[in-house]
């Protein structure tokens, strides 16, 4: 759950490559430095705003006296103070009031309330003099909230500078810029083969001819009412296969001359060097169905097993509207496997 609302902040990316793993480490890397910077910060701010009382005027201005001078705690104290010591200037009593001290705390710091006993110009009625009160007020910081704050920005600061100073090792880090110089890179960019046996390429070729009515069926179909791609003749196969076989293949020669045979030569559609494989490409229409077809093909495999690079040939039909009543006689007609060469004939859509 976490990962994905990353990913949806774009903290993250999605992993599909390398890359992205190497991506997404010093995403998260820049993303700890930023939020530790910005948590101490806040902290640093909130903190001076909890304790902001120590910077104003220790007087009745001060917004922890103000709160103080309102609360019920002070009222209750210094009434009882302020009524003791008028008895005492009237000499109902004797006792003499005395300097009192009151601690108030307010967020971040704690007030310190000095009530003074000073001597007055009147005189009792006994002849002493008569006091007054002089208050004092002292505003300091509270020490357990200040080491609470000492310890959590300490925290901070260390995750912080652990996150600056602790590199990666020189090597992991040329090896990561590489992999994203190659993830990035356009020109120097190259697909990755895969290595397969000659008999799996030549069945990936057999899957990739087998689908490709559901490629061109998916290209007909497009986005706010586009025009769907149209394969009108022989040509539009060519292109859409050659494409589409540049997934998986990387030397693709196409128009490959082969040796004469009957007193002609001609090119072959298709030719998989490394592989070994010729593809040959036909499209029906109404001057060329099943017969005429299965004529061209026979002519074309003999002048194809000669060529030194043709140890498999696959005939690739692309039959559309159906031109071909028997589509799988035709095949089992055609397909032949020998000691170094194999003809194999696939007619595709079927069930027309």
């Amino acid at each position: 759950m976490f990962n994905r609302f990353l990913i949806w902040t774009g903290i993250v990316r999605p992993v599909e490559s390398f890359a992205d793993i190497v991506l997404n480490n010093r995403r998260a890397r820049s993303f700890a430095i930023a939020t530790s910077a910005l948590a101490l910060i806040s902290i640093g701010i909130n903190y001076a705003m909890w304790i902001f009382p120590i910077f104003e005027d220790p007087d009745f201005g001060n917004t922890a006296v103000r709160s103080y001078l309102s609360s019920d705690f002070y009222k209750t104290e210094s009434e009882n103070a302020a009524r003791q010591l008028d008895l005492y200037n009237e000499g109902k009593i004797n006792g003499r009031a005395i300097d009192l001290k009151f601690f108030y705390p307010f967020r971040g710091v704690t007030l310190k309330h000095e009530m003074t006993l000073v001597p007055r110009e009147e005189k009792r009625p006994d002849g002493g003099s008569k006091y007054k009160f002089e208050n004092s007020f002292k505003v300091s910081l509270n020490l357990l909230d200040l080491m609470l704050f000492i310890l959590l920005l300490g925290g901070l600061l260390a995750v912080g500078v652990f996150m600056i100073l602790n590199r990666s090792p020189k090597a992991l880090v040329e090896h990561e810029e590489s992999i994203l110089k190659s993830f990035f890179s356009i020109d120097d960019y190259s697909p990755p083969t895969v290595d397969l046996e000659d008999t799996d390429c030549f069945t990936l070729v057999e899957k990739i001819c087998a689908r490709f009515p559901l490629v061109v069926k998916q290209l007909q179909s497009r986005h706010g009412g586009r025009d769907g791609l149209e394969i009108n003749d022989e040509y539009d196969t060519q292109d859409l296969l050659h494409a589409i076989l540049h997934i998986h293949f990387d030397d693709i020669r196409d128009e490959e001359w082969t040796p004469s045979y009957a007193g002609g030569g001609s090119r072959v559609d298709f030719l998989l060097k490394d592989e070994k494989i010729i593809i040959e490409v036909k499209k029906t229409r109404s001057t060329l169905k099943g017969k005429d077809v299965g004529a061209e093909l026979i002519v074309d495999s003999q002048r194809y097993r000669a060529h030194q690079d043709c140890k498999k040939l696959l005939c690739f039909v692309y039959d559309p509207e159906g031109w071909i009543s028997n589509p799988r006689g035709l095949e089992n007609d055609l397909n032949k496997k020998e000691e170094n060469f194999e003809l194999k004939v696939l007619i595709v859509p079927k069930g027309h």
